[in-house]
């Protein structure tokens, strides 16, 4: 698709559109997956809570812990569990896919494989992070659990950090103990032989640095806790070299002041300065923050949680700095974009869900009435921000819409509507050639006639007496398990609690048909272009699709007279 412009490119991007056009690099069909539908009116209610200690529950009464916590870890494991990492300018790009690193480069435009290593399947892939050193001489691939491998450019496992007390067989796995935080530095210590540090920040707060080199290996530097100024735990960290400052948010503990309002404290936003000796780290406040928190800590009524009212707390859950280090770009789990001065952490512009410029726009090739939206506009929330210049962001929403916005009002650089990817994106900031590079999954449900073992059960004709769709429904958009009124779901629900009761064959729930699940992934290019460019461009593609198919009819026409 194409956008329109209003200029020639030379001027302010925050006042003209941008022409571009969706390139596509490669292209991976996943193996058709078997959807397994749980029973109609099966719940976790028999089942017994996930939660043994009651205590949990009062405290989650009392406190926004578990909410504020729990919302951002809904969030993520929302998104796709693929991801992908451009380094230099974008000459190599990594994609982390379920069990394959697949590293390629800009000089056949991604089309060819130039390294390759086998990853270990991960029980939530959502939560992995990778990143590329500054030199792209290292790739440092974070799984869910804490352990960080580093790969080369052909794809080979240098070395693995692991964390503290560690169990590899462990059966109990805390997502806290991912890292929400993986990236490069340049070394404090004026060594030959450590090429860079790479600083680790997991949820708990717990910070670890190490001295790293190609060659030989790893050495812990020192380790630092968050956990003092934000103890429920830490959920988005940024840094910019330019202002040597790592840039952390979190819940809030005390209640919000007033006198904090346009402060990153008043959301949780903290600035930390980099320091080469102990303790490393220094939190950089201004007189005014200083000042607010030293009477909010002497006010300990604002440290206890309200017993009347418990609001839902927003927090931050991404950010990304500009890329001259002027503006901090803050995606909130309600919704909320936000922008903030640096370094000081000033309140800039602040974009609330329903205030942003066409924030619910429909994709066109979709029809009307195929899946539906949920009243919280969940669907329409940003999942991730990125940095086009310091003039425009790029905004990808749960609904596939990207968007280039100006810093100042959020309107759509790339024309009147967005433009659409399959499922929840990812977007890199920009990039070569004036474009950024974006991940996408379209995903097709369709129906299975008979049983994947190639048995069939009495409860799966019954089944199929009620779900019979003719040709399997490719084109389906809808959750293959979700009955259609409230109705057939208490009526199936009260069905399953009978059942469960008496044990009677007459009572037994019908399964849903089997279902398979098409996922294909794409690593799609956004490219800037101007409309000489633009027409170079189709006057080729023409000129090869007129080559291609004269060299067809003369293929035909020899092999005819071959034939006589």
């Amino acid at each position: 698709m194409l956008g329109n412009n209003d200029g020639d490119g030379s001027q302010d991007v925050s006042d003209c559109c941008i022409l571009y056009e969706l390139l596509m690099y490669c292209e991976w069909m996943q193996d058709p997956e078997l959807l397994k539908c749980p029973r109609p009116g099966d719940t976790q209610f028999f089942s017994g809570s996930t939660h043994k200690n009651p205590a949990k529950y009062i405290w989650k009464f009392f406190s926004n812990r578990e909410s504020v916590c729990g919302e951002v870890q809904r969030l993520l494991l929302q998104q796709l569990p693929w991801h992908f990492a451009v380094g230099e300018g974008g000459k190599v790009v990594a994609i982390l896919q379920d069990t394959l690193l697949e590293i390629r480069t800009s000089r056949d435009e991604y089309s060819s494989v130039v390294g390759m290593a086998s990853i270990a399947k991960d029980a939530s892939p959502q939560l992995r992070k990778l990143t590329w050193s500054p030199d792209s001489s290292m790739l440092a691939v974070a799984h869910s659990n804490g352990v960080v491998s580093f790969y080369d450019l052909l794809g080979s496992n240098v070395f693995n950090i692991y964390p503290p007390k560690f169990q590899e067989n462990s059966q109990f796995v805390d997502k806290r103990n991912a890292l929400v935080f993986i990236g490069f530095l340049q070394s404090r210590r004026k060594s030959p032989k450590w090429s860079a540090e790479i600083i680790l920040v997991d949820y708990h707060g717990n910070l670890y640095c190490y001295l790293v080199s190609p060659t030989d290996g790893y050495q812990q530097s020192h380790a630092f806790s968050f956990a003092q100024h934000y103890r429920q735990g830490v959920l988005a960290v940024a840094y910019h070299q330019s202002h040597n400052m790592l840039f952390v948010a979190g819940p809030m503990v005390m209640k919000n002041s007033d006198s904090l309002k346009g402060h990153g404290s008043s959301i949780g936003l903290s600035a930390w300065r980099l320091l080469n000796d102990h303790p490393y780290y220094r939190l950089a406040l201004s007189t005014d923050e200083e000042q607010a928190i030293w009477e909010a800590k002497q006010s300990w009524w604002k440290w206890v949680p309200s017993l009347t009212s418990n609001p839902k707390q927003s927090a931050v859950f991404k950010m990304q700095v500009s890329p001259t280090g002027k503006l901090l770009a803050c995606l909130h789990s309600c919704g909320s974009i936000s922008l903030w001065h640096l370094p000081a952490i000033r309140l800039y512009k602040y974009w609330p869900l329903l205030d942003q410029p066409h924030y619910n726009a429909q994709n066109p090739q979709h029809s009307k009435g195929s899946y539906s939206h949920g009243s919280d506009n969940s669907s329409y929330q940003p999942v991730v921000i990125n940095w086009w210049t310091d003039q425009a962001v790029i905004i990808a929403r749960y609904s596939g819409a990207v968007s280039v916005c100006s810093v100042t009002n959020l309107r759509n650089l790339l024309g009147e509507s967005p433009e659409f990817l399959a499922g929840p994106p990812q977007v890199s900031s920009l990039c070569s050639d004036h474009g950024f590079l974006g991940l996408e999954c379209e995903t097709k449900l369709t129906s299975k006639k008979y049983p994947w073992d190639g048995h069939i059960t009495q409860s799966e004709i019954n089944c199929d007496d009620d779900d019979d769709d003719g040709d399997g429904g490719d084109d389906e958009d809808v959750d293959a398990c979700e009955d259609s009124s409230l109705l057939n779901k208490s009526s199936a629900f009260i069905q399953s609690a009978v059942y469960m009761v008496t044990d009677m064959e007459r009572f037994q729930p019908r399964r849903k048909r089997p279902k398979l699940c098409h996922r294909t992934y794409r690593l799609l290019g956004l490219k800037s272009t101007t409309p000489e460019e633009l027409y170079a461009r189709k006057v080729n593609c023409m000129w090869m699709t007129l080559i291609g198919f004269h060299a067809c009819c003369f293929t035909c026409e020899v092999l005819i007279i071959y034939l006589l």
